[in-house]
């Protein structure tokens, strides 16, 4: 146990897929604190069906726009696959810190990012602040849609590109077992996170959640877990993993 930070011993559920989990678990371990790795959805690649003619226009967009990391790793795929350079004229937005950082680091550099992680938050800021041009979304399928109806709304051509799509994961009983057995704090990164868990529940593990912390990642995470009933606790100001650790610090410090 870590002595000098309020999460030492305290057993925290994380619910993205596993290599998104390990940031934040390093963290916490770090801290004294227990992980339990428990990725309540996957993602897969999808074949956008939109791809041939996005790439034989690929020219004519002034913008491409990212709402998660998933949307650029996997659009970072497509482009190598498709073996399409990024031109020098396209800006790039993502819609937070830990978005804009995955940008980075697949050699998209970001020119705008919203104060609110959110993609209305996003589209509100290019709506004001940038002359209307053609935008491209990578997403994934059904994914939500405020950036795409403020662009829209504002006189942008929007072209959405469905480029993966997120499923359930099927639940580890290990991680199961571990939940049963007590969980001080939960961190949810989406509302299909937290439904993906919340619906699957056996009651002795509902209960064991209910008595955590639930932290949930965004404004929309927030409200999908009121909407099962669930109380939300302190929110995030981003997605970073560091956020993430500092809103737990302060939640369980200002307990202690």
């Amino acid at each position: 146990m870590n002595a000098e930070s309020p999460l030492g011993g305290l057993r925290i559920l994380l619910t993205r897929e596993k290599e998104q989990n390990e940031p934040l678990a390093k963290l916490l371990r770090g801290a004294g604190a227990v992980p339990i790795l428990l990725p309540t959805i996957e993602t897969e690649a999808l074949e956008p069906e939109n791809g041939p003619k996005i790439a034989r226009e690929w020219n004519r967009f002034k913008w491409i726009a990212f709402t998660s990391k998933n949307g650029v790793r996997f659009f970072k795929a497509w482009l190598d696959v498709s073996r399409l350079p990024l031109p020098p004229h396209i800006k790039i937005a993502a819609v937070g810190p830990s978005t804009a950082d995955a940008c980075e680091a697949a050699g998209f550099p970001v020119e705008v990012i919203p104060e609110t992680s959110t993609g209305a938050a996003l589209g509100e800021l290019l709506a004001a602040k940038e002359e209307a041009a053609p935008i491209l979304l990578p997403c994934g399928v059904s994914g939500r849609r405020e950036l795409f109806n403020a662009l829209e709304a504002a006189g942008w051509d929007v072209v959405s590109m469905e480029i993966y799509v997120t499923r359930r994961a099927a639940l580890d009983p290990n991680g199961m077992a571990e939940l049963e057995r007590g969980l001080d704090a939960v961190v949810f990164a989406s509302p299909s996170a937290a439904a993906s868990l919340v619906e699957r529940l056996p009651l002795r593990a509902m209960k064991s959640m209910k008595q955590a912390r639930l932290v949930p990642i965004g404004t929309t995470t927030a409200s999908a877990l009121r909407a099962m009933g669930l109380v939300p606790a302190t929110m995030p100001s981003s997605t970073a993993p560091k956020e993430i650790f500092r809103t737990l610090e302060t939640i369980f410090g200002a307990e202690g």
